[in-house]
Formats: structure tokens, C-alpha cells, sequence
């Protein structure tokens, strides 16, 4: 038995190739969507309330000069304009978020801190949001994280490193019950929840009240 030739007029079908044009249009939406969101935290008093209030802490609370407290203010308006983004568009700048982290590392490694620390705490804390983001949605059924919280985990783990992880959860913890219960009065669970701000305030917390956590945990 012969095998059916095939046609020669029959053409082949052409391989398909990558779509550049679309991908190029993708991505100049990304970055006017980046920008409409720094520009909306820029045009709001909430980061410099936040940078002015970190700015007072380093100065007064750990007693730094003006030369090395002014980055606390930097990190507070940076933290500020993702959680203002986020409660009002829950979406998250990633710019700024790489900005925390690279000022994190910075000061970390500034301050004599071991580099291997700071990345340790990096990694554990977006591996843990990470993991919290997939459990959370196979709970609930839909997403529970986005992929900018689990970024801005990792970015807050190189500003605490290993020291501030545990007060951090603890504050993340803290944070987040609240919300949860204000939902629940307001009988709004059925929302999308911005996560930035517990995880940003629960950052703040561990850095002005971490040593206190310890103390109490060892009971001192």
C-alpha cells in the first residue's frame, strides 16, 4: 500500500513568530501604569506625613544624627507611597518597592551588618510570603497575594534581615487582625483586602519595637 502523497499546492503552515509589536505596547502600558501610580502617591500628604514621622523617630528614638537619620526619612516616604498606592488601587509601584530594597540593603550594610544576614532575610521573607500567598489562595479560592506583595516582602526582609523577622510577623500579625475585623464590622469581607499597608506597618513596628519583643520573649 502507497502512502498519500501530499499536495503541492497544499502550503505549510507558516511558524508563527513572536509578536513584537504587542509585547513593546504591553510594556509601554506597564510603565504608564507605574508612573500613574507614583504620580498618585506623589500628589498625596500620606508619604510625607510618613517620611516626617520616620524622619522624628530616627532622629529622636535612636538618637542619629541628621547625616544618618535622613535615609529613615527617605525609606518612610518610599514605604508611604506603596501603601497609599496599594489602598487605593491595589496595585503596587515595583520601582519603588526595588527602591526599598536596595536603600535596605544599603543601610544594613552601612550600619556592619553581614551581608549574608541581609540576604538571608530577604529571601526567608519573600519565600514566606510567597508561601502564605499560595496557601491562602488554595483556602480561599482565589487569589490571596499578589505577585507585588510577595516583592514587597522580600524587600522588607533586606531592610529587618534576620534579627527583625520574627517582630515583623508578629506585626504583620497584629496589623492584619485589625483590618480583618474592621472588614468584618463593616460587613465588607467580600472586598479585595490591600495587603502593603500591614505589611509595611507591621515593618515599622519591628523596627521601633523589635528589641522590646525579644525582651519580652526572654523574659528580661
Amino acid at each position: 500500500m502507497k502512502t498519500p502523497r501530499t499536495p503541492k499546492n497544499v502550503a505549510r503552515a507558516a511558524p508563527k513568530k513572536p509578536d513584537s509589536q504587542a509585547e513593546t505596547i504591553s510594556l509601554v502600558n506597564e510603565l504608564h501604569e507605574e508612573q500613574r501610580l507614583i504620580m498618585l502617591g506623589l500628589c498625596s500628604t500620606v508619604p510625607l506625613s510618613l517620611a516626617v514621622i520616620g524622619l522624628v523617630w530616627a532622629l529622636w528614638a535612636m538618637a542619629l544624627p541628621l547625616h544618618y537619620g535622613w535615609p529613615f526619612g527617605v525609606l518612610a516616604y518610599l514605604l508611604g507611597l506603596i501603601a497609599y498606592a496599594d489602598a487605593r488601587e491595589k496595585l503596587l509601584p515595583l520601582s519603588v518597592v526595588a527602591a526599598v530594597a536596595v536603600l535596605g540593603l544599603v543601610l544594613n550594610l552601612h550600619a556592619g551588618i553581614v551581608w549574608w544576614q541581609i540576604a538571608l532575610g530577604g529571601v526567608v521573607a519573600w519565600g514566606g510570603a510567597l508561601l502564605v500567598g499560595i496557601l491562602g489562595s488554595l483556602w480561599a479560592g482565589r487569589p490571596a497575594l499578589g505577585a507585588g506583595d510577595v516583592w514587597l516582602g522580600g524587600a522588607l526582609g533586606l531592610v529587618l534581615g534576620t534579627y527583625g523577622l520574627a517582630p515583623w510577623l508578629v506585626g504583620v500579625a497584629l496589623v492584619a487582625s485589625v483590618q480583618a475585623l474592621w472588614l468584618l464590622v463593616r460587613n465588607t469581607q467580600g472586598l479585595a483586602i490591600p495587603f502593603a499597608p500591614a505589611l509595611i506597618l507591621g515593618a515599622w513596628l519591628a523596627l521601633m519595637h523589635g528589641n522590646l519583643y525579644y525582651a519580652l520573649l526572654l523574659g528580661q
